[in-house]
């Protein structure tokens, strides 16, 4: 059985945290952006898991003290919306479970396109593109730069899969191969596997699918 590899703590995520804290704190000190009003905000990791994400959502709902669903004992103040998550992963409960309490959710790295259907979603909003629209960017990119034989690497998860087949088809609307698609897993010697078969390729580029968490583990080997 395979090594499991531990990321640890990322600081590219406790960075987005912490910019996020400085805007809070930037708003409530100038009078004129939010007159007579004071922002709050409560900060839950999910870890990338979605029932911390549902978890973590519900407790923001129902306060402190024990989750119950469609009850708040919160003291004061009212909710303005949801700040998160950053992947789709962890996104999609989410907006399920705001839609049917009605509160806005606003995401800074989601980038599933079923997400952008408003009446599966209609309080959901994003800051970013959906993955059809980068896709597109990137097959055209490789067809500009005169790339024809690609190697794909994505995260072993349904997102992955999902991402991975969708470049793979607009890479090879342009006229691009793709050599083959590797999935990044949590076990290291099917990783280094996967860097062997990278190393013998012939491809001429590699792309990267899902976040940079995701394929981070994969620059290890």
């Amino acid at each position: 059985m395979g090594e499991k590899v531990d990321m640890g703590p990322s600081i590219d995520l406790y960075k987005q945290i912490r910019t996020f804290l400085f805007a809070i704190d930037e708003i409530n000190r100038n009078p004129d952006l939010l007159p007579n009003i004071t922002l709050g905000y409560r900060v839950y990791d999910s870890c990338g898991d979605p029932r911390l994400a549902i978890g973590s959502a519900l407790q923001i709902l129902s306060g402190p003290g024990n989750v119950v669903p469609n009850y708040s004992c919160r003291g004061k103040g009212e909710i303005a919306g949801f700040i998160g998550d950053q992947s789709s992963l962890t996104s999609l409960p989410i907006a399920q479970l705001l839609g049917v309490y009605g509160y806005s959710q606003i995401s800074y790295g989601a980038t599933d396109p079923t997400l952008s259907d408003r009446e599966m979603f209609p309080y959901y909003f994003s800051t970013g593109l959906s993955d059809d629209i980068q896709h597109i960017a990137v097959a055209e990119l490789v067809e500009q730069l005169g790339w024809t034989w690609v190697i794909i690497v994505a995260p072993d998860n349904d997102s992955g899969e999902k991402q991975s087949r969708n470049l793979q088809n607009e890479i090879s609307k342009h006229g691009a191969c793709v050599d083959i698609i590797i999935f990044i897993t949590e076990d290291a010697d099917t990783n280094k596997r996967n860097f062997e078969r990278i190393r013998i390729s012939t491809a001429e580029v590699i792309v990267l699918c899902g976040t940079p968490s995701d394929s981070g583990v994969f620059t290890t080997y």
